[in-house]
C-alpha cells in the first residue's frame, strides 16, 4: 500500500483539528 502526502496532511490535519476541539472542551468543562 502506498500513501500518498495528500492523505498524511490530510490526517494530520484532522487529528490537530480533533486535539484543539478536545482541548478547548476540557477548557469549557474546567
Amino acid at each position: 500500500m502506498k500513501i500518498n502526502r495528500d492523505q498524511i496532511s490530510l490526517y494530520l490535519t484532522i487529528g490537530i483539528f480533533i486535539l484543539v476541539l478536545l482541548a478547548l472542551i476540557s477548557s469549557f468543562i474546567n
